[in-house]
């Protein structure tokens, strides 16, 4: 029994040094958090230091491809309340970004399902990158639920469409050669890129502030299809640029189908007038497109511009030039009425050389031979 008393009670002692030692302990570190709080709170506060800028090299791959995100959140565009436009899969606002004036276009979609959502933002990561003078910069997207949009370049003329209903507006046909060829350009540059367009019209070619036309609204095919298909809302006026292939029930979209559309835009230019704006409704006109019923090229247009015009309304997608040929023949047809070259005589050498080249003046207003006015050889 001694034993075992003396060894509960030496157990005893052990657990009370034990606690002892412990609230010492406790006691000692609780005093040095108190001497460090009381030293801080006399020491003046300090700014935090800034967050390292990323190094550029880790912003690259081995290839030179640059990675960085698309993503803007919602909260750091300030948008004015006044839409810009409207179409069938978007309204367009005004805004400013980062300081710098910008259209977003807020989407009318509410959700995206998960398929969609990872296409918009892998379409979107290619159209970042894509860039040319003649393609509207996209700048990144917004993905906060409830406000998926894309911030763009803002082009402050508008749209061409607008442009060449305004009777204010005045447009030689320099500058109209010039604005189509721009539209051939961007069109070439998607095609390049394997991108087709699939909604070309005058109303998704926007102008900046020199007049320069760029291309915008291509891509995105799944999104502008759940768009519609959960607001019920159509591209306004797609049905007047398409060519006649589509309207078959298993139509393919090529290159050609979009040089078809890129077509009606130059005669557009060339009349200012909105195609089959004498249909009755959008079914006769769907016929007349189906048949191979095209409009009639203006008489005061330029021989060499309605002749593009026509090749692109070639009624077997096959038999159309591609974008790039386009431009080519535009070009062509500049330099035969000798807006970008020097006169027919200096070209000829003048003097003893070959006889010179008769060419007629064209007025640069009306496009045709022998008016007054301004003019070029």
């Amino acid at each position: 029994r001694e034993a075992e008393r003396q060894r509960l009670e030496a157990e005893r002692k052990a657990r009370e040094e034990a606690e002892r030692k412990a609230k010492a302990e406790a006691e000692r570190k609780a005093e040095a958090e108190r001497k460090a709080k009381e030293e801080a709170e006399r020491k003046p506060t300090q700014p935090p230091s800034p967050a390292a800028a990323p190094r550029a090299d880790k912003l690259l791959d081995d290839d030179g491809t640059v990675r960085y995100s698309i993503r803007i959140a919602y909260k750091d565009l300030t948008l004015e309340e006044k839409e810009l436009g409207a179409g069938g899969f978007g309204k367009v606002y005004k805004g400013t970004w980062r300081y710098t004036p910008v259209a977003v276009k807020q989407l009318h979609l509410q959700q995206m399902s998960p398929d969609v959502k990872e296409e918009f933002q892998r379409e979107a990561s290619f159209m970042v990158g894509l860039r040319h003078p003649n393609i509207v910069q996209l700048y990144g997207v917004c993905l906060d639920p409830g406000h998926y949009g894309m911030v763009m370049e803002l082009m402050p003329k508008g749209s061409l469409y607008d442009v060449l209903h305004n009777a204010g507006e005045k447009l030689d046909w320099k500058m109209r050669w010039e604005i189509g060829m721009d539209v051939g350009q961007g069109l070439a540059v998607l095609h390049s890129e394997g991108v087709l367009h699939r909604d070309l019209k005058s109303l998704n070619v926007l102008l900046d502030d020199r007049m320069r036309a760029k291309l915008t609204d291509f891509g995105l095919s799944r999104v502008k299809i759940e768009s519609s298909t959960s607001t019920g809302q159509q591209a306004a006026g797609t049905l007047r640029w398409m060519a006649p292939e589509l309207f078959g029930r298993k139509s393919k979209y090529t290159q050609g189908a979009d040089v078809y559309s890129y077509g009606m835009i130059l005669w557009e230019l060339a009349s200012r007038k909105i195609p089959y704006e004498e249909g009755a409704s959008e079914a006769v006109i769907m016929q007349w497109i189906k048949e191979g019923e095209t409009e009639e090229i203006p008489a005061d247009c330029p021989d060499a511009f309605g002749q593009v015009v026509k090749t692109c309304w070639a009624m077997e997608p096959h038999e159309r030039p591609n974008a790039e040929a386009v431009v080519t023949q535009l070009q062509e047809g500049l330099r035969r009425y000798g807006m970008f070259a020097e006169s027919a005589e200096s070209a000829a050498g003048g003097g003893g050389g070959a006889a010179a080249v008769s060419r007629p003046r064209y007025d640069m207003n009306t496009g045709r031979p022998g008016q007054s006015g301004a003019g070029y050889n």
